[in-house]
């Protein structure tokens, strides 16, 4: 946030220049690069995502790259070269149901990819609109497991503490065995009228599901249980429109030596702690965008 600020002086210093002095003819001063990027290798999986939002992520890890397409296509890359190392189709799964084999066929977007890529306990995991979520070998690309579960994957599942982690887009929460995918938990969360496309990621650390509402709450579950440990209210609806009453936490909690950041739409960026939620800050900002840590905070 600390960059948008800056950018926001510069461009008003700019104007209040070109206010002053209009007539005189501004000249761009040279930039000498400090490096000179080129390009190694590119490759492209799928046709991308059109107009659907997509929480479709490329993964970095262990020297390789991991991409998936809407379309059901996941591949592995060697990092080094962009050699193809294995590639998974989610439509040719001979584990999904009549229904499930009929329901992609006749689908113009086929398997949905939406929520992806994340990794954990030696697999990598996605999820779709169809509400399947996959776990693939990372190494072979060999299918793990797949499950169905009650709502769309729009976000990367979370994977840790000897589980997984996947909330849906009604804002419901699931706890699952890494090892088969069977469900151990359900945390249900009440959405308002009206909300933003999208959920934030859900975030395990110290034994604890750190989670995002669309009514502008924040909270943690035990992870083993998911029992709610605590959840605070970071942005109040305000209006008298579902429009202008929009508050959704979207943005991917970040949790830093025991302080979740957060940061809601129409609300404020909030730095709490992660044992009790107990407020340390907030700040007068608003985003639905992810954040990023940069140096030390």
């Amino acid at each position: 946030m600390r960059f948008s600020v800056k950018q926001a002086a510069v461009v008003l210093f700019s104007f209040s220049l070109l206010a002053c002095s209009s007539k005189e003819k501004l000249v761009l001063p040279e930039v000498e690069n400090q490096i000179k990027p080129r390009e190694v290798w590119s490759a492209q999986v799928g046709k991308g995502v059109a107009h659907y939002e997509s929480g479709l992520k490329p993964l970095i890890l262990n020297d390789k790259v991991y991409m998936a397409s809407r379309e059901g296509l996941v591949v592995a890359f060697e990092l080094s070269s962009g050699k193809r190392l294995w590639t998974f189709d989610l439509r040719k799964d001979d584990t999904l149901s009549t229904l499930q084999k009929l329901r992609q066929r006749f689908s113009a977007d086929n398997a949905r990819i939406a929520g992806g890529i994340s990794h954990g306990f030696g697999n990598i995991y996605l999820g779709t609109e169809n509400g399947d979520l996959v776990a693939l070998n990372a190494e072979t690309g060999a299918l793990v497991w797949r499950v169905q579960v009650p709502g769309e994957v729009l976000v990367s599942p979370a994977a840790g503490d000897g589980f997984v982690v996947v909330k849906l887009g009604t804002g419901s929460l699931i706890g699952l065995s890494p090892d088969n995918g069977e469900q151990r938990w359900i945390f249900e969360n009440e959405q308002p009228p009206l909300t933003i496309r999208g959920v934030s990621e859900p975030v395990i650390d110290s034994g604890g599901v750190v989670y995002g509402t669309a009514n502008g709450r924040v909270g943690v579950l035990v992870v083993d249980r998911g029992f709610q440990a605590w959840e605070e209210n970071i942005a109040t609806p305000k209006g008298s429109t579902d429009l202008s009453r929009l508050v959704d936490v979207d943005a991917k909690p970040i949790v830093i030596a025991g302080t979740v950041y957060t940061i809601a739409y129409n609300g404020e960026l909030f730095a709490l702690e992660l044992r009790s939620g107990q407020q340390l800050w907030k700040r007068d900002y608003a985003s639905f965008r992810n954040m990023t840590v940069q140096g030390t905070v």
